[in-house]
């Protein structure tokens, strides 16, 4: 009769400034001499060929209006929770892992790099080169 428990599923964090420990500048330092202060540029956003065109209906034509809503204008916070309200239902896998993709770029683009990160790893076995690209760059940009 008593309702289970609320469980966040999708492990949202709140975004927070990295930061490196002065114990680890010492230790990069040491290693290479000095600290390290290249930064990659951000990748361009990556849009799916199956999401450029808008279809028919169904869950496909709702992904299209999510991205064409706030994911296209780089509205990237009301792209997370659209996103995160989309895959809280039971969807085909191939749009479900492109919803999650786009919603690992909204958080990169957001600088939320340990969701965007956890997004692209559970997407290797989908789409092995292009997560890995994503995975390189977010790690580069979290340092």
């Amino acid at each position: 009769e008593t309702p289970l428990p609320y469980i966040d599923v999708l492990d949202e964090k709140p975004a927070r400034e990295p930061s490196i420990s002065k114990e680890s500048r010492a230790k990069v330092k040491s290693l290479f001499g000095k600290e390290s202060t290249c930064k990659r540029e951000p990748l361009d956003i990556h849009i799916f060929e199956e999401d450029l065109i808008s279809p028919a209906g169904g869950d496909e034509y709702l992904l299209f209006d999510i991205l064409k809503t706030y994911f296209i204008k780089k509205k990237y916070t009301e792209s997370i929770s659209a996103l995160r309200k989309f895959l809280a239902q039971n969807r085909s896998k191939a749009v479900a892992d492109r919803a999650s993709f786009y919603l690992g770029e909204s958080y990169y683009y957001t600088g939320n790099f340990p969701a965007a990160l956890t997004r692209f790893l559970a997407l290797e076995d989908s789409y092995p080169e292009l997560s890995r690209q994503w995975i390189d760059s977010t790690l580069d940009l979290f340092y």
